[in-house]
């Protein structure tokens, strides 16, 4: 949709977010009488992949899983529809920073955050993903930018677009292939093996060892390396990093990221105990609140304008809304890579209104790869989608 504000159903589009492997996301407003509005986002299919069934049907599960979903740490959905033969999903705005944003900035500014408010933050997304667990759900994506910090304090779970119910169909990937992001994926997810919500809490646990460092625990610079590192490079303690960790938040990271299933906690309530523990012998407390100033000092509000060019060498990031450095050649070559495989996407449909394509390898599956503090994230996901 080329020229905004625009209208779409009983919406106005009024600012694209992004454009992802399967949508583009747009903030809007729903609009009612005696002045009445509501900021919301939409989600709408990539036109070229609206006349593939598989791809409408993956759109679909999503919304069926989210609808399911009611909790304060999930971001719900209002609505799925289609408008103009073009599929949507209608949900909440967040207002606030993903989880990656804040700890780009944090970073940036050479702050950190305290590892009682990195507990909180844990804690938080580990009542989200209870909740999703005992529905049924898995997530299998989880990472720093699918976890959003509204200005309010809250933490919010985003993007169920890789979820499954627990022992369906999808459990086990076809032809042993992975699916998520690469750096926070558990090392059975990796392997391709069937998936439990074990898997969940290795990804929480590697988001809690990022909150209490400050650095992803498992990126590498290439793919394989990410993967290798997930497999079987050894754990460091999050106080190699110089940090001042507390034993407490030191042995619940040791238990999270255990490789042995038998040795991970056995359930996201059981892991959200551990970190209560600790949150409860101190004498300050964590609130909203305070979650709520260290979000306004580091990513303060600013009126919107129209985007800059990017410097020379740099890049917009539209998921993040920051500008990156300079990539790599590697990173560049992934980066053609990526576009050729949606143009592949994009020829077949054309040619047979049917989709045949395998991708193999994302630069991370959604995810961030860190290289000399650049990121890049992939609008793919590793997928494999065959005609019907």
């Amino acid at each position: 949709m080329a020229d905004l504000p625009a209208a779409f159903g009983k919406y106005l589009l009024t600012e694209k977010l992004a454009t992802g492997g399967m949508a583009e996301v747009y903030l809007a407003k729903l609009i009612g009488p005696g002045g009445f509005e509501k900021n919301l986002v939409i989600k709408q299919i990539l036109p070229e992949l609206g006349r593939s069934s598989q791809f409408v049907d993956l759109f679909v599960a999503e919304a069926k899983t989210l609808v399911g979903l009611s909790h304060g740490n999930i971001v719900p959905i209002y609505e799925l529809g289609v408008v103009d033969d073009t599929y949507f999903i209608a949900m909440e705005y967040v207002e606030g920073p993903s989880l990656a944003a804040l700890l780009s900035a944090l970073s940036q500014s050479q702050r950190e955050l305290p590892p009682a408010r990195s507990a909180y933050i844990a804690a938080e997304l580990l009542k989200g993903l209870d909740y999703a667990h005992r529905k049924g759900v898995l997530h299998r994506d989880l990472s720093p930018r699918n976890v959003m910090v509204t200005r309010d304090g809250e933490i919010k779970i985003v993007d169920f677009g890789l979820a499954m119910k627990v022992g369906g169909e999808e459990a086990v990937p076809s032809a042993g292939r992975a699916a998520g992001s690469l750096p926070y994926m558990s090392p059975e997810q990796v392997r391709g093996e069937e998936l439990g919500p074990k898997s969940d809490l290795f990804a929480a646990g590697a988001l809690l060892w990022e909150l209490l460092t400050g650095e992803p625990l498992f990126a590498r610079e290439t793919a394989e390396a990410t993967k290798q590192a997930v497999l079987s490079s050894p754990v460091p303690s999050p106080s190699t990093s110089g940090r001042d960790i507390p034993s407490a938040l030191r042995d619940i990271c040791e238990r999270a990221l255990a490789r042995d299933l038998d040795a991970r906690f056995p359930s996201a309530d059981a892991f959200l105990a551990a970190l209560h523990r600790y949150l409860y012998t101190r004498a300050d407390t964590e609130t909203p609140a305070l979650l709520s100033e260290l979000v306004a000092e580091a990513c303060p509000p600013s009126a919107h304008v129209e985007p800059a060019a990017a410097p020379d060498g740099h890049r917009e990031d539209a998921a993040r809304g920051q500008l990156v450095g300079p990539e790599t050649k590697p990173m560049a070559d992934r980066r053609a890579r990526v576009e050729s495989a949606l143009a592949t996407v994009a020829e077949t449909l054309n040619e047979t209104g049917e989709l045949d394509v395998e991708i193999e390898e994302s630069t991370s599956l959604g995810g961030s790869l860190a290289q000399g503090g650049t990121f890049f994230s992939s609008a793919i996901s590793m997928a494999k989608i065959r005609a019907q």
